[in-house]
C-alpha cells in the first residue's frame, strides 16, 4: 500500500513538473512578442461602414411627407418634422 502511494505522489510530481516547465516555455514565447509581431499575427479587418438607412417605398414616402405637412400645421416640433423628412428621404 505504501508503494502504491509513493508511485502515485511520484507521478503527480512529474506531472507537475511538466506542467511548470510548459508554463514557463509559453511564458518565455510570451515575453519575446513584440507589437510588430503581434500585428502581422492578427487577420487584416475590413472597414466596417454604417449601413444606409431604410429607403422608404413610394407609398411611405407620400404618407411621411403628407405627415410632415399636417405637423407643420400643428405646430408641431421642428426637430420632429425634420427628424420625418429625414426619414421620407
Amino acid at each position: 500500500m505504501d508503494n502504491g502511494l509513493w508511485k502515485l505522489q511520484q507521478e503527480a510530481r512529474v506531472r507537475v513538473a511538466t506542467q511548470r516547465a510548459r508554463e514557463h516555455r509559453v511564458a518565455a514565447d510570451y515575453d519575446r512578442r513584440t507589437a510588430a509581431t503581434l500585428r502581422a499575427s492578427r487577420p487584416p479587418h475590413p472597414p466596417v461602414s454604417p449601413p444606409p438607412p431604410p429607403k422608404p417605398r413610394d407609398g411611405e414616402q407620400m404618407m411621411l411627407l403628407l405627415l410632415a405637412v399636417l405637423l407643420i400645421q400643428a405646430g408641431a416640433n421642428k426637430m420632429l418634422v425634420l427628424a420625418i423628412l429625414y426619414l421620407a428621404m
